[in-house]
């Protein structure tokens, strides 16, 4: 068994690393503002992440067949994404 504290300590590594990839902090509340009159008849999760990439103005990158058909302009493959 691994030792606990050892575990701990990667834990909060794994955390503190992950935190450091934060680069701002957007209010959920004003999403889903924006994402359910235009996108009422999507899912919710769907309609609020095709708003995140819009505010970002950033590619929403999915394997989700649905959303690449449903948003072709902002969602992207990973493969599409990464073609030179």
């Amino acid at each position: 068994m691994d030792n606990p504290s050892a575990v701990l300590h990667q834990a909060i590594q794994a955390t503190e690393r992950a935190e450091a990839l934060i680069t701002s902090v957007t209010s959920s509340e004003r999403l889903w503002f924006k994402a359910l009159e235009p996108y009422a008849k999507h899912p919710a999760y769907d309609a609020l992440f095709v708003v995140l990439a819009e505010t970002f103005d950033c590619p929403l990158v999915t394997r989700d067949k649905k959303l690449l058909c449903n948003f072709p302009d902002i969602a992207t493959t990973p493969e599409r994404l990464l073609k030179p």
